[in-house]
């Protein structure tokens, strides 16, 4: 995606992360080292615990409003974000996706941002989301619902590919015209639960 638009625009994309709790940037990658979501900003610190970036901003909030007991297991001297992180020997940190993207199925957690990155490298996939849902005996399933360029996607021949590229099993993948968003931009997973 970032070379498509470089070479259509000409103008480089900078990747940041930035969290509601902090109100701006932890990290910026102006460096321009791919795929990095770069290094903290000026007056962050950050540790990794168990792949979980933790952040110690001055800017941070103190709680969220009427949560107390959400606002115990969140703010304090570091504060957790919910991302999961990797971090080079030059210190530029890749963001993996969140903690709570995965589910367990059959008794093991399923990454499904792996999943899903698989699937946007399948011809003419242009998005795709993972969700997990329990059916009435009460095992897991995975549902996949994908966005194309176009509407001729063979469903058949994705799933092969899906087989052949990822260790879990899809049972279900779904064409949509787009995924439901946050005003934020963030995919609304419980929205596409619920068509399950």
């Amino acid at each position: 995606l970032y070379d498509a638009w470089k070479n259509k625009t000409g103008i480089g994309l900078q990747n940041l992360l930035g969290n509601s709790e902090t109100c701006c940037v932890i990290t910026n990658n102006s460096a321009g080292v791919p795929n990095s979501i770069g290094v903290p900003v000026a007056g962050h610190e950050i540790k990794i615990i168990d792949d979980q970036l933790w952040i110690k901003s001055p800017s941070a909030g103190l709680c969220y409003w009427h949560d107390k007991e959400w606002s115990a297991k969140q703010f304090g001297e570091w504060m957790p974000t919910g991302d999961r992180v990797t971090q080079d020997n030059q210190g530029y940190l890749y963001h993996q996706g969140r903690i709570g993207d995965s589910i367990k199925v059959n008794g093991s957690f399923v990454d499904t941002v792996n999943i899903e990155n698989a699937m946007l490298k399948y011809p003419g996939i242009v998005e795709a989301a993972v969700v997990g849902s329990q059916d009435a005996i009460g095992h897991t399933r995975l549902k996949a619902f994908v966005v194309a360029e176009h509407a001729s996607i063979d469903m058949q021949d994705l799933g092969k590919y899906l087989r052949q590229n990822t260790t879990e099993t899809v049972r279900d993948i779904q064409l949509v015209a787009q995924l439901p968003r946050t005003e934020n931009g963030k995919i609304q997973r419980y929205k596409l639960r619920e068509q399950m």
